[in-house]
């Protein structure tokens, strides 16, 4: 992991032998929980990969993945219920919505990818005399509630199957407001018509309307006066979330539609069980990305109480990486380490000294040292989250390797390098 780093073999060797992360492993000092099922989409292909609870996910690419607690409000994103046929019936729970002089034909279900869902036939029988549309509504107009000032994201997997969009198509996900009595306010969506490559289109949007009480997602094609669409649609997994952050889908076990919580994955280890001193003093290596520009944690040491004191190293909201830490309830940061991107791995390296100080270095650039900090009674690293659960990374953990001591500067920035 270390050895092209040009440390010399024996730090190298130390390093190697006190991995926590690996490619697909973890080390027993780590543990892992997880009270509730989760997927993930493969990197390598786009397949969709199923976990049970407890178990860590890990992408062959991009390493273990980690996240916060979501809820999918979508109760049948496995499209359970689907009756072929012109037009068919179902999805339960769903709503295929034709427009004016617009039909629509239920084909068969299919897995793309490893990812299960639907085909449909959209099409007209002549060219269209007006603008038409067909919906595609995978949750009713007063089933899913909702506030002005909260921030929800819809998505669909989409992929053509035959035929092609006719020119000047729209098509994307919606995020439609509602009254208390399911009456249309207003929406708004993304334009990302599909391709014969499956993908997801999402759409965020923050609610305005004053006298929203629902939220309703939607899946649309929007065709022109004068074209006469004829196609086949594989559609999957829509989703309905209150959050800003793309997740992995979240869907309930095969049988039981239901609006579905994935619990946050929390891998966690006592210091005493790595070695480490209740000072905290050590050395933290490891390669990250992150799947969202949030304020998350990467790496947590506390005192198993709350965040009074902690050291921290930190995704923040301006896209920033920071090294933090609280003694006795204050605050601060250390200058920012350097920036990151949603997808880009980043290489991180952290080492407190036991007496109040840390300093931290990404990818070879500054060491950026930070003082103040606590020097006892720290008891637990926590790797991508908070101490409770919360402030999760949303991302991956590709490698991750500790001494249990401190080390000089220059050896940091070339860990990091």
């Amino acid at each position: 992991m270390f050895g092209a780093l040009g440390l010399g073999l024996g730090l190298s060797r130390r390093l190697s032998g006190r991995s926590l992360v690996g490619p697909n492993w973890l080390n027993p000092a780590l543990s892992f929980t997880r009270a509730s099922a989760a997927t993930l989409i493969r990197s390598t292909d786009g397949a969709l990969v199923e976990f049970g609870n407890n178990a860590p996910r890990f992408d062959p690419a991009l390493g273990l993945l980690i996240e916060g607690q979501t809820t999918n409000s979508v109760r049948n994103p496995r499209g359970e219920g689907f009756s072929a046929g012109a037009p068919g019936s179902g999805p339960t729970s769903w709503s295929l919505i034709p427009g004016t002089e617009m039909s629509v034909e239920r084909i068969g279900t299919a897995t793309v990818q490893g990812v299960a869902g639907i085909i449909v036939r959209i099409f007209a029988a002549a060219p269209l005399t007006v603008s038409s549309n067909c919906l595609i509504r995978s949750e009713g107009t007063q089933q899913v509630a909702a506030l002005a000032g909260q921030t929800w994201t819809s998505g669909m997997y989409a992929a053509l199957v035959s035929g092609s969009l006719p020119p000047g198509t729209t098509a994307g996900s919606y995020i439609i407001e509602r009254s208390d009595v399911g009456g249309f306010l207003l929406q708004a969506f993304t334009n990302d018509p599909p391709t014969t490559t499956l993908r997801r289109v999402l759409h965020t949007r923050t609610l305005t309307n004053a006298s929203t009480a629902f939220v309703q997602p939607d899946y649309a094609f929007v065709f022109a006066s004068g074209v006469q669409p004829d196609f086949q649609v594989f559609l999957a997994l829509p989703s309905l979330v209150q959050s800003a952050i793309t997740t992995s889908p979240v869907v309930p076990p095969i049988g039981t539609p239901g609006t579905t919580t994935r619990f946050a994955d929390l891998p966690s280890s006592s210091l005493a069980a790595l070695g480490v001193a209740p000072s905290g003093s050590c050395t933290l290596v490891g390669t990250f990305s992150s799947a969202a520009v949030i304020d998350g944690n990467l790496l947590y040491l506390d005192d198993n109480i709350g965040p009074n004191n902690t050291w921290r190293l930190r995704t923040f909201t301006d896209g920033g990486l920071y090294l933090s830490r609280t003694n006795a309830g204050a605050f601060s940061n250390a200058t920012i380490l350097g920036t990151y991107s949603v997808g880009a791995s980043f290489r991180a390296a952290v080492s407190i000294d036991g007496a109040g100080n840390a300093s931290a270095c990404v990818n070879g650039g500054t060491v950026r040292l930070l003082t103040g900090g606590v020097t006892s009674g720290l008891i637990s690293l926590r790797v991508g989250h908070a101490f409770g659960g919360g402030g999760n990374c949303a991302g991956y953990v590709q490698r991750l390797a500790y001494l249990p001591y401190p080390v000089p500067d220059a050896q940091l920035q070339q860990l990091s390098a």
